[in-house]
């Protein structure tokens, strides 16, 4: 941590109530999840939302709920297509 610069804050939320108050606990898991710090699941429980719920939330904001590069996309369309030629 740099004196001058901080780059981390501990705020002592629950004494005062703050994330009582409406929104904090669904804001705070919207600026989580997209960063990684949280899973879907984890962000969503966080919100006080179903997972449903919080994906729809998180895409209304333009924020993506799966985040695969070219390769694990082109992957999974290969076990897609495998899976439905077996069936």
């Amino acid at each position: 941590m740099n004196r001058d610069r901080p780059d981390a804050l501990i705020v002592g939320l629950n004494k005062d109530g703050t994330l009582a108050a409406p929104g904090v606990k669904a804001a705070l898991a919207t600026a989580l999840f997209p960063a990684g710090h949280l899973s879907l699941a984890r962000s969503a429980r966080l919100a006080g939302m179903t997972m449903s719920h919080f994906a729809a939330h998180v895409s209304r904001l333009g924020i993506a709920v799966i985040q695969l590069d070219a390769q694990e996309a082109v992957s999974d369309l290969d076990t897609l297509e495998q899976w439905l030629a077996s069936s």
